[in-house]
C-alpha cells in the first residue's frame, strides 16, 4: 500500500525498527541468529557422536617434561648439522613460521633465505627489536637481517604493483637497504586479468576468495601461458602474443557470465579488494599494451625494483659452497593444493614440505624440516588435540629432557620416541 493510499484511509505509516548492528563481543553472543544456528548444528553433531568410544589419544599422559632453552642450545646445533633448512606449516597456516625463520636467519652460517611457492595471498609479520612491524607477502623474513641474501622464487607468483606498493614501500619508508640483498627470480606474473578472473569465478560469493588471482595465475602456469618476469626483458612481440593467448580466458569468462566490461567494472569498483590498476585494465582498449606499460613503470624502468637473478642456481651454489640455505614456506600442509581432503578451500600451490622442496630445485639430501604448528584453529574447531612432529635431533639424543625452542612462544617437549608440540602451553613446565 502506497503512502498516499494510507493517508486517505486514515492509516498511520509504521516505520520498521532497524536491527541493531552488533559489534565487538556482542557479535559473539549465543542469541544472534548466526550463532544460534551454529549452536544447533554443534548440538546435533554431539548427539550423533556422544556414544562413540573415546579416542585413546585424548587421554595421553605426559611421561616427561619440557624445559625452555636458548636458541644457542637448540637451534645452533641444528643449523650447524644441516645445509638446507625448510620451515613449513604443519597445520592451516598462522603457525609462526615468520618468527621461526627470523630466529634461524640470524645464525652466521645461514647465507640465503628463500621464499618459494608463495603469492600475495600468503603473509607473515615480523616485529623488530624496536617494535616496528613489517607485513610481508613475498619478501623473505630475512630481509631485515643484515648480511643475508634474500630471494623470491622459484615458482612464486607476483603482482609487481602490489609488491612495490605494499612491501618494498615499507623498506623504503624505514630506510632498510635491500638493493644488494633482495633478488627476484623468474617469477610468474599475476596480471590484472587474473584478479578479475578470480572475481568472475566467485561472482555470486566474491568474499569466498582473496581475489588475489591465485587460482587463475596457477592455471596459466599449468597451461604454459601468461607472463613470467623474463618475458618483460625479451622480445615484446612474442611476449604480447603469449599474453593475448592467456587473455582468452578473460574474454571467455565475460561471455560465460553474460556480462559486459561495463558491468564488470561496476561490480569490481564496489569491491574493496580490487585495486586501481586492476580497474583501469577493464577500461583499457588495448589490454596487452596496458599491461606492458604498467610493468615498464613498476619493473623495467623502475630503479626501486629489486635486482633480478637466477635464484635456483644461487641456491644450489650456496649449498655447494658450504653455506646454509633457509627455505621459507607459505601457508601449510592442510592448505596445500595437493591435500585432497581440503582442496576446495585450500590454496592453488603445493605448499606442503614436499612441494616447497621440489620448487626450490635443491637436492633433497641434507634437508631438515622444523614443522610449525598452532592450536588456534584446533580450538576454533573445538578439538582438544595435540600435533605431533618429528625432529632429527630426537633420534640423536638420550636425554629425557630436550626442548626444541624454535621460537619464543613455541616450546617442544621430549617424550621418548617422538617430539610432542604444545603451542598453547597445555601443561606447565613442571608437569610430568
Amino acid at each position: 500500500m502506497s503512502k498516499q493510499v494510507k493517508k486517505k484511509a486514515g492509516l498511520k505509516e509504521v516505520k520498521k525498527a532497524k536491527a541493531p548492528v552488533l559489534v565487538g563481543a556482542a557479535k559473539m553472543s549465543a542469541f544472534t541468529d548466526a550463532n544460534k544456528k551454529l549452536i544447533m548444528n554443534r548440538e546435533a553433531v554431539w548427539e550423533g557422536i556422544k556414544d562413540l568410544e573415546r579416542i585413546p589419544d585424548l587421554d595421553y599422559t605426559a611421561t616427561g617434561r619440557y624445559v625452555e632453552s636458548t636458541k644457542e642450545r637448540v637451534l645452533h646445533p641444528f643449523i650447524e648439522q644441516n645445509k638446507v633448512l625448510l620451515v613449513a606449516g604443519a597445520f592451516f597456516g598462522d603457525e609462526g613460521k615468520g618468527k621461526t625463520v627470523d630466529a634461524i636467519a640470524g645464525h652466521p652460517l645461514v647465507k640465503m633465505v628463500a621464499r618459494v611457492n608463495s603469492g600475495e595471498n600468503a603473509g607473515h609479520t615480523v616485529v623488530t627489536e624496536d617494535g616496528t612491524k613489517y607485513h610481508f607477502h613475498l619478501c623473505p623474513s630475512g630481509v631485515l637481517t643484515p648480511g643475508k641474501i634474500n630471494v623470491v622464487g622459484p615458482e612464486c607468483v607476483m603482482d609487481p604493483v602490489s609488491f612495490m606498493e605494499k612491501e618494498i614501500s615499507q623498506l623504503v619508508k624505514h630506510d632498510i637497504p635491500y638493493k644488494d640483498s633482495l633478488i627476484v627470480g623468474n617469477i610468474h606474473l599475476v596480471c590484472p586479468h587474473h584478479k578479475l578472473l578470480d572475481l568472475m569465478s566467485a561472482w555470486s560469493a566474491p568474499n569466498m576468495s582473496t581475489l588475489q588471482g591465485m587460482a587463475p595465475v596457477h592455471s596459466s602456469k599449468a597451461k604454459r601461458r601468461g607472463l613470467r618476469m623474463d618475458h618483460l626483458f625479451e622480445d615484446r612481440e612474442t611476449a604480447t602474443k603469449h599474453l593475448e593467448r592467456d587473455l582468452i580466458d578473460y574474454w571467455s569468462a565475460l561471455k560465460n557470465l553474460g556480462i559486459s566490461e561495463k558491468k564488470l567494472h561496476e561490480v569490481a569498483s564496489a569491491n574493496k579488494k580490487m585495486q586501481k590498476h586492476v580497474l583501469n585494465f577493464i577500461l583499457a582498449k588495448n589490454k596487452a599494451k596496458y599491461v606492458f606499460d604498467l610493468y615498464d613503470e613498476y619493473i623495467v624502468n623502475n630503479p626501486a625494483f629489486p635486482q633480478r637473478g637466477d635464484v635456483s642456481h644461487m641456491l644450489r651454489s650456496t649449498v655447494k659452497a658450504g653455506g646454509r640455505v633457509l627455505l621459507e614456506g607459505p601457508q601449510s600442509f592442510f592448505l596445500s593444493n595437493s591435500t585432497e581432503k581440503f582442496w576446495e578451500t585450500g590454496t592453488s600451490a603445493q605448499t606442503n614440505a614436499a612441494g616447497i622442496l621440489a620448487a626450490s630445485q635443491i637436492n633433497p639430501q641434507d634437508l631438515s624440516l622444523p614443522s610449525s604448528t598452532s592450536t588456534r584453529r584446533l580450538a576454533a574447531l573445538g578439538a582438544a588435540l595435540r600435533v605431533l612432529a618429528r625432529h632429527p635431533s630426537c633420534h640423536r639424543t638420550t636425554s629425557r629432557e630436550l626442548e626444541l625452542q624454535l621460537t619464543t612462544s613455541k616450546p617442544w617437549s621430549w617424550t621418548g620416541e617422538r617430539c610432542r608440540s604444545s603451542t598453547s602451553r597445555l601443561c606447565s613446565p613442571t608437569d610430568s
